[in-house]
């Protein structure tokens, strides 16, 4: 299985002395979005983070790449081998956790009858998520995209070092000579715990929201949603009220959008401060707030999500 280098937390740990179960809950405590890389002898175990929930355990030899618990890892380990951990890019980590799963899209487009950035325009309009290998012996580079986005590089003359977003392709573009391009595409999959995560976060913005709804009336906090959704569609496009990817109805937050759970959270979060700072809270809604406060107390601390409660209205 092949990755780019990333950006190093720390290396060449001995699993003799290391207690992998105590860091793997320090990665937790930490938000840690990233991986650990551990090689023993004919096989590599590979476990992926997003805020410091475990997304998925792959067991990787030369010949098969196999999903796995985390419990096996540790179970297969005898504290006799070298770990790694690098961090991986914000919003890229689902990415990153398939990649191994790709499957082979459009082969051996030749630079004969293929232009590059034709073909890479083509699948920026296809929204593609998956990557573009190009083979130019003895120099082999690749582009990867996210939902039609490039979101980074590596390249064998820049010894698999990851760049970042687009900066490098002009000078991938002006090697190729003869190539061959190998397009690849890579299916989202979400762990359980994940989906239990993204699942929890909206569980709670929908009681925080009917709290305030509760206060103000439907009608006005309707008003109210829409003008503040408006507002911070920009940044966080899902909330764009004519996009059709989010609706608040009856209590409840429905999503139809392919977003990681930090940006749902912060979205959120940011449309929920701005709403709340036009009510003035009545003393019930203000103790249903302190009953959500302790009803979900690991997750406001895991997400940060304290300034929610600090309304004084």
């Amino acid at each position: 299985m092949f990755l780019p280098r990333f950006k190093v937390y720390h290396e060449n740990l001995n699993t003799y002395y290391l207690d992998i179960p105590k860091l793997v809950t320090f990665l937790k405590n930490d938000l840690f979005n990233g991986y650990i890389q551990i090689k023993t002898e004919g096989r590599e175990f590979f476990v992926f983070f997003e805020m410091g929930e475990i997304l998925k355990c792959l067991n990787v030899t030369e010949n098969h790449i196999e999903e796995i618990p985390y419990k096996e890892i540790i179970e297969q380990l005898h504290y006799n081998e070298y770990l790694n951990l690098y961090f991986l890019p914000e919003e890229t980590t689902f990415f990153w956790a398939n990649i191994a799963h790709a499957t082979l899209l459009y082969p051996n487009l030749s630079s004969e009858f293929t232009d590059p950035i034709r073909l890479l325009n083509k699948l920026k309009k296809e929204s593609l998520t998956g990557f573009v290998e190009i083979v130019m012996p003895p120099e082999k580079g690749y582009i990867y995209l996210q939902e039609g986005n490039v979101i980074g590089t590596s390249s064998s003359w820049n010894e698999w070092e990851f760049k970042p977003e687009d900066n490098e392709i002009p000078v991938i573009i002006t090697k190729i000579e003869k190539a061959i391009f190998n397009v690849y595409k890579v299916e989202r999959k979400v762990e359980a715990a994940l989906n239990d995560l993204f699942q929890e976060v909206l569980d709670f913005f929908s009681v925080y929201m009917s709290i305030l709804e509760e206060n103000i009336g439907k009608k006005q906090f309707s008003i109210l949603l829409r003008q503040q959704a408006i507002e911070k569609a920009e940044k966080y496009p899902f909330l764009d009220p004519f996009a059709g990817e989010f609706e608040y109805k009856e209590g409840i937050i429905n999503l139809w959008s392919d977003i990681s759970i930090a940006e749902l959270a912060e979205g959120l979060k940011e449309l929920c401060l701005e709403i709340a700072k036009k009510i003035k809270l009545l003393p019930s809604q203000k103790e249903k707030l302190e009953g959500l406060k302790e009803d979900y107390k690991e997750l406001i601390k895991k997400l940060n999500l304290f300034p929610l409660f600090n309304n004084k209205g």
